[in-house]
């Protein structure tokens, strides 16, 4: 586990561990995620989930956190907020967001961050 620390924080400085999943959603449920990591840039995204699949790690992506209820039993694996991002900028490629191909807890970047795994 520390030598997968120790590549999250070289991707992300902003992250915790065994962080409490109930500060994080609107039901204020759920238990604590052995990972949870604020992305600030499209390239920091995409190299965890180069780093997920390395390792195998699950990861599950997550916004504002409402219309969501999280396990009491916690999530083993890393989660990924999409919180403190606004936008991805992505250079000679242009996503088009439209939010009837959203799912009901999805923000636009969680479609982007879709699209990019398919």
């Amino acid at each position: 586990m520390e030598r997968i620390e120790n590549e999250i924080r070289e991707i992300c400085k902003n992250f915790s561990r065994n962080f409490p999943l109930k500060n994080t959603t609107s039901f204020r449920t759920g238990g604590n995620a052995e990972y949870i990591v604020f992305p600030s840039s499209y390239s920091e995204i995409v190299n965890l989930f180069s780093l997920c699949k390395k390792h195998n790690l699950p990861f599950f992506i997550i916004g504002k956190g409402t219309n969501i209820l999280v396990s009491d039993d916690g999530f083993d694996g890393i989660v990924i907020s999409t919180l403190r991002m606004r936008k991805i900028n992505m250079e000679k490629e242009e996503i088009t967001v439209s939010y009837t191909h959203l799912r009901a807890h999805e923000t636009s970047l969680h479609l982007v961050c879709r699209l990019l795994l398919e």
